[in-house]
């Protein structure tokens, strides 16, 4: 028989385990006026846009301040206020707005940087899930009463053309990567893949449970379906478009959304009001916390990793700061819910082209970080596969690298970052800077480095200068790296 210890020593630590998944997270409530429906954000200028139901007016609110900025009304002139706002979904290259009107048949854009209304599109009947592929600059819109979805060109606001689908379509979702397109239709448990590059339909993937809410994470070519009925997402693997895992959470959920550089999943639960948390490397629920509203509709900014929150029943926005959290690398999977190779994921290290990464937070986003803040945000083992041209366009030119000449050869390693063609320029100052730094080297004046090991720690690097390119040497010691070997 188990002593009052031991019954104590047990119920412990099940009460520090239970703890240990409803983690709190920081909130903040802002007052976006009653119904708020929609959720958009671009990432690019950490500006967040929520459509009023109620009052047809799109609050624009700054990710930096959480405070509302400005006011867009999408009644133009009208007595009546625009009560079908639904859905509103960015693109962060164009700075393009995009706002499903249920009522109206449309779709109204707003430019970003005005926050003015620029075009109407018509569609069909009962406009309600929008998606952006910034990859192609094309607009997906399932029209509920339809059974349809609208694809409108974003370079001209031109409805392209409508593809049918099966019944009840609800929520949509762009790859980017892959140029496919995933459809939730609500009333006939099924998800429809649209091959974006012909605008028709390559297949359909029966799914169980009423299916309205469906996310991608681009970098994994994973997609997620949230069902209302049964209370958990279906991962489909894109490869194959087979469905790889079900992951129990609650039912009555159907918000949800990933974010690519942390390889979370978050889903919302309107009846119970709380958000769950799902590892992309384990498809495990890893935490659940409260939100404060009934949860329906959640967006994230990837950079910021901050959640924003909304429902139809509530007047705030509500904004969750979400911390990096690291999952257990060694917890076991069991068959259902193993997960099968795909292309961008190994070994839990995300692989992310430059194309990739400026589709999930724009062109001109400038992270404005230093390596070790980049590595924290995305993973030490994550490779990017980027030449230092193209880092430096996303870090942008004036980032400090602040590299030691041992993490100037990992950061040049070929074993680590992959063959490259490209070309390193420094100024005159920057060149004496790193010449200085390679002497304290040699003469054993950096911590951490001993004159023993300083042989495999600094570059050999032999470069063959052209003639025509020697004006370039004296210039600005720009020099191609094709022309130049690195040895260690």
């Amino acid at each position: 028989m188990m002593n009052r210890q031991q019954y104590s020593l047990v119920i412990a630590i099940i009460v520090a385990c239970s703890l240990s998944t409803h983690i709190t997270y920081a909130l903040t409530d802002i007052d976006t006026g009653w119904g708020s429906r929609g959720i958009g954000v671009n990432p690019t200028t950490n500006k967040i846009y929520v459509t009023g139901s109620v009052t047809g007016v799109i609050s624009v609110i700054d990710g930096a301040t959480n405070k509302i900025s400005n006011y867009v009304s999408l009644n133009q002139g009208s007595v009546f206020s625009n009560t079908g706002a639904a859905r509103i979904d960015v693109n962060p290259t164009t700075n393009n707005i995009y706002i499903t009107d249920r009522l109206g048949g449309q779709v109204s854009v707003i430019d970003g940087s005005t926050n003015k209304i620029i075009a109407n599109v018509p569609v069909q009947n009962n406009p309600w899930g929008v998606s952006v592929n910034p990859s192609t600059n094309t607009i997906y819109v399932t029209n509920l009463l339809s059974d349809s979805v609208s694809v409108i060109d974003g370079a001209t606001n031109n409805l392209i053309s409508n593809i049918q689908v099966q019944s009840g379509p609800w929520g949509v979702v762009a790859n980017p990567t892959t140029n496919r397109i995933y459809v939730a239709n609500s009333l006939s448990n099924s998800v429809s893949v649209i091959d974006g590059t012909r605008d028709m339909i390559i297949d359909t993937i029966h799914v169980d449970g009423g299916p309205w809410g469906i996310a991608v994470n681009p970098l994994t070519n994973l997609i997620y379906v949230s069902h209302w009925g049964t209370g958990t997402v279906s991962v489909i693997n894109g490869t194959n478009n087979q469905i790889i895992a079900d992951i129990p959470t609650s039912a009555g959920s159907w918000g949800i959304i990933t974010n690519p550089l942390t390889n979370k999943i978050f889903q919302t639960s309107e009846q119970t009001g709380e958000i769950f948390e799902i590892d992309g490397n384990t498809n495990t629920v890893i935490n659940k916390f409260k939100s404060g509203i009934a949860a329906q509709y959640i967006a994230i900014n990837p950079i910021t990793n901050k959640l924003y929150v909304s429902s139809l029943f509530s007047n705030n926005l509500e904004v969750i700061d979400v911390p990096g959290i690291k999952s257990n690398p060694d917890t076991s999977l069991n068959d259902t819910n193993q997960i099968s190779n795909y292309p961008n994921m190994t070994n839990n290290a995300i692989k992310i082209t430059p194309k990739q990464l400026a589709n999930l937070i724009g062109n001109g986003t400038k992270l404005n970080m230093s390596p070790e803040q980049l590595s924290e945000m995305m993973g030490n083992n994550t490779n990017l596969n980027m030449s230092p041209a193209e880092l430096s366009k996303i870090l942008g030119d004036n980032a400090t690298l602040d590299l030691t000449p041992d993490k100037l050869q990992g950061f040049l390693d070929n074993k680590t970052i992959g063959d490259f063609n490209a070309s390193i320029s420094f100024s005159p100052d920057q060149l004496a800077n790193l010449t200085r730094s390679l002497n304290q080297a040699n003469q054993g004046n950096i911590t951490g480095i001993n004159q023993t090991g300083l042989n495999s720690i600094l570059l050999h690097v032999i470069c063959t200068v052209k003639s025509d390119e020697l004006s370039k040497l004296f210039e600005s010691m720009a020099i191609p790296l094709s022309s130049c070997q690195i040895r260690e």
